[in-house]
């Protein structure tokens, strides 16, 4: 059976909701392909989207940024844990080779993770990176705070250059004219139950759902008992406990609810700038209420992005729990014309298929 090997950056969800998107589309034009993905991230994330066409080798294969919460950075335990992973051992390259080729990966796909480019190469099979940033451009913006990133940052930058291919896909951070395909955001589709969303958690009928992808922050620590009632809202708060938690006018459900059905029957999305968010928002033609975080390099872009391609206003964490801004989303729905935006997953796997045949 053939077989392709992702490595997957555990940072966040968005990378991994991004491959995730990818195998299907692949798997639309290969229905038999099997994939091997080395990752930190959960597993459930990706038996989500597909279950027995996946073997999932956890380890710890990519830094990324360590966050201290969900809208802050660690950047001492960052330098800690590079330090222990980079410049990659070559017995974890050689490892990790022998696994690829006994697996029969035809190829690596790298999102971000850059440790697979260096096992494509070891391997003698090619390697694609898919990205919308890179841990090397990620850095340079800490570099004036934190001179000690600037070793990694020319390791990396070299490693990410080793690639045979190079896929951007938007919000893109830094355009690449050399880049062999660009295209648009990559989400997850909708399957069969979105359909019977609201019937199956049972939301009243005449009901606007609006969907909260953030567990609120240190000045809104509980944040489904204080988000006051509004107008026809009814309020979808996503992960933030193991089980559900029902109001009058609110829900919370527990993490590994498929995303993208949700946002398929939903009004907004409300969340911080990050890719997985943008991008099914985007996909669901939805307006997207976000909090920024200015000290990520990439979310001035992401927020860009919202504000010209998606639609949306900013809020800041405080914000949040007192409800403020909820009569502002009024008026953008009102004005909002739901739009949903090509998922460009298709075209990238018709990009890697043709690779892996040629």
């Amino acid at each position: 059976m053939p077989s392709i090997a992702f490595f997957i950056t555990p940072h966040g969800f968005g990378h991994a909701t991004r491959a995730s998107a990818l195998m299907q589309a692949i798997q639309a034009i290969r229905p038999n392909m099997h994939f091997d993905v080395f990752s930190m991230a959960p597993t459930w994330l990706f038996h989500e989207s597909l279950t027995e066409a996946i073997n999932h080798h956890r380890g710890s294969y990519d830094v990324g940024l360590v966050q201290s919460d969900p809208l802050h950075e660690n950047l001492p335990e960052t330098l800690q844990r590079l330090e222990a992973l980079v410049p990659f051992r070559g017995s974890l390259v050689a490892q990790l080779a022998c696994q690829v080729k006994e697996a029969g990966c035809a190829l690596v796909v790298c999102d971000i993770a850059p440790v697979g480019i260096a096992v494509a190469r070891a391997a003698g099979i090619p390697s694609v990176l898919v990205e919308n940033f890179t841990w090397d451009w990620i850095y340079s913006g800490y570099l004036p705070a934190e001179p000690r990133l600037a070793p990694y940052i020319d390791y990396l930058e070299k490693i990410f250059k080793q690639a045979s291919y190079h896929i951007q896909t938007e919000p893109l951070c830094q355009p690449d004219s050399e880049a062999d395909l660009q295209v648009g955001p990559m989400s997850r589709p909708p399957d069969g139950r979105a359909a019977d969303i609201r019937h199956v958690l049972g939301i009243p009928d005449g009901k606007r759902l609006v969907v909260i992808g953030i567990s609120g922050s240190e000045n809104s620590p509980d944040l489904f008992a204080s988000l006051p009632a509004f107008s026809d809202f009814y309020y979808i708060f996503m992960g933030q406990q193991s089980n559900f938690k029902i109001g009058d006018d609110r829900m919370i459900l527990p993490a590994g609810f498929y995303y993208p059905n949700l946002l398929q029957n939903a009004t907004a999305l409300v969340g911080k700038t990050g890719y997985s968010s943008v991008a099914e928002a985007a996909g669901a033609g939805i307006p997207f209420v976000y909090i920024d975080r200015p000290t990520f390099r990439e979310s001035a872009v992401i927020s860009r992005f919202i504000r010209r391609s998606v639609g949306g206003f900013e809020i800041g964490a405080a914000e949040l729990a007192a409800g403020d801004w909820l009569p502002r989303l009024e008026v953008l729905l009102q004005k909002h014309t739901p739009s949903p935006q090509p998922n460009s997953a298709a075209a990238a796997a018709d990009f890697i298929v043709s690779r892996m045949a040629s």
